[in-house]
């Protein structure tokens, strides 16, 4: 590629529009979410404030959602240590962290997508196997804890509100991936 497309290429793939908007809301809103159910793992410390958000999506399933979508980016730090070092300069926001980077990442990935969705998912046809191989990932990961719900074993408002926000959260990987395949492709040839 030449250098001169470098600029105009990332302007296509970041420049916002309403989609590259709404899926950014929506993992934005999953990173704060989430982040906020880890109050869970730590709320019997005394002196620890919840987070403001905490009392309010207590019965809903965010928190494996947000690992499903910060995956690639948990992933990414293992390789090197640079990440604590960043958290570490995060504000607070009671008991955790603000999820700035998994916002961040959110919306660069959501652009990615739907880059990948116009340029070549939707005019390749890709689109049925994206979204049946994420509807088949997403029923794996929450097929037990909604058969649970359904037995009256766990909360049925945590498993669908799991499933659902983990099914466009999924999709948007699988979308960046087959982009991701694409690019190398052509940078092959």
């Amino acid at each position: 590629m030449e250098l001169n497309r470098f600029p105009r290429l990332l302007h296509e793939v970041f420049r916002p529009d309403p989609w590259r908007l709404l899926l950014g809301l929506l993992t934005a809103f999953i990173s704060l979410a989430g982040a906020t159910q880890t109050y869970v793992f730590i709320d019997e410390v005394p002196g620890m404030e919840p987070p403001p958000l905490y009392p309010y999506i207590q019965g809903l399933d965010f928190w494996i959602p947000w690992l499903i979508l910060t995956l690639p980016l948990w992933a990414a730090c293992m390789v090197d240590g640079w990440c604590t070092w960043l958290v570490s300069l995060l504000p607070g926001m009671g008991a955790v962290k603000v999820p700035l980077f998994s916002m961040a990442y959110g919306y660069l990935e959501s652009s990615w997508a739907v880059y990948v969705w116009g340029r070549w998912a939707g005019p390749r046809g890709a689109v049925k196997p994206l979204l049946l191989t994420s509807l088949a990932l997403t029923s794996i990961i929450y097929g037990p804890a909604l058969a649970s719900s359904l037995m009256g074993f766990y909360p049925l408002s945590r498993s669908l509100s799991g499933a659902l926000l983990s099914l466009p959260i999924i999709s948007l990987h699988m979308v960046s991936l087959y982009g991701l395949y694409m690019a190398v492709g052509r940078l092959i040839r």
